[in-house]
């Protein structure tokens, strides 16, 4: 038993959700799509795209709570579309179609939220475009969606602004190669170092993350949710920026897990802007 035991913490540190083990919940196998009851009265288009991978196709080591960040989430913006992928819905197709149909007619002053909540993993860089060697993934229902290709996906999208919330393990460089920046104690902001003159023309979207960590690091939780996305929630009020929202939220924190900030062209009127505006 001590044995089976400690087998199933070493395969939770491999694939990158640290949980004790529990039974897992039903998967959905379909998106669940919500819709407000009334639309946006402005003329911004604000939608949101929530995802939970708590198993994969081929089992392992189950993610519990992944449901209940999304499901956390998606009660943040009851005011406009949002789209729930939960295990099996959540493949890297069935993310990418209900991001791009999200993103479907939105311009630079249009938001899209994602978030996702599971395990983190990482690899030995495969392509020579990471300072520490290594590329980052998220497992998803169907295989890793390594950094690389979520980038490239990513350069698809029209020019609008982009928030990610990332409560899974090595979750800071899961979205492309990062360079760490100067920034305030405990706000780590990070660039992808492509060079002023170049950022627009590799897409001029903005992006903003909070991640649960940084790409070497661990993302904690439990069945009642990970450990970001609830402080998240507990630290989130109404007219909070992003900045002070990630601030509070990082004081909040537990010290075995520091979150960071990472982001790509983004203003300071993004930055010190309305979260989830």
């Amino acid at each position: 038993m001590i044995r089976t035991a400690l087998a199933i913490l070493l395969l939770a540190a491999l694939c990158g959700c640290v949980t004790d083990p529990v039974a897992p919940p039903v998967s959905n196998a379909v998106p669940v799509v919500i819709r407000p009851t009334e639309p946006a009265q402005d003329a911004v288009l604000r939608r949101a795209v929530c995802i939970g991978v708590s198993n994969t196709a081929g089992g392992g080591n189950p993610c519990p709570g992944t449901d209940t960040d999304a499901r956390t989430v998606a009660a943040w913006m009851r005011d406009r579309p949002i789209t729930l992928l939960l295990d099996a819905a959540a493949t890297r197709e069935g993310i990418m179609a209900a991001i791009r149909e999200a993103t479907t007619g939105m311009d630079a002053a249009s938001l899209l939220t994602v978030s996702i909540s599971g395990h983190g993993t990482q690899r030995r860089d495969t392509s020579g475009d990471e300072a520490d060697g290594m590329d980052e993934g998220l497992v998803l229902w169907d295989g890793v969606w390594w950094d690389d290709d979520v980038w490239a996906f990513i350069r698809t999208l029209p020019a609008c602004r982009v928030e990610i919330i990332s409560d899974t393990c090595h979750s800071a460089g899961n979205w492309r190669v990062l360079t760490l920046g100067l920034g305030e104690p405990r706000y780590r902001q990070m660039e992808f170092d492509l060079g002023d003159d170049r950022r627009d023309e590799d897409w001029p979207g903005q992006l903003w993350q909070v991640a649960g960590c940084d790409e070497g690091g661990w993302s904690y939780g439990s069945p009642d949710g990970g450990t970001l996305t609830q402080t998240l929630d507990r630290m989130r009020s109404d007219g909070i920026t992003r900045h002070r929202w990630f601030l509070a939220t990082s004081a909040a924190m537990p010290l075995k897990q520091q979150p960071a900030v990472t982001t790509y062209n983004a203003t300071d009127e993004f930055l010190h802007g309305e979260a989830l505006k």
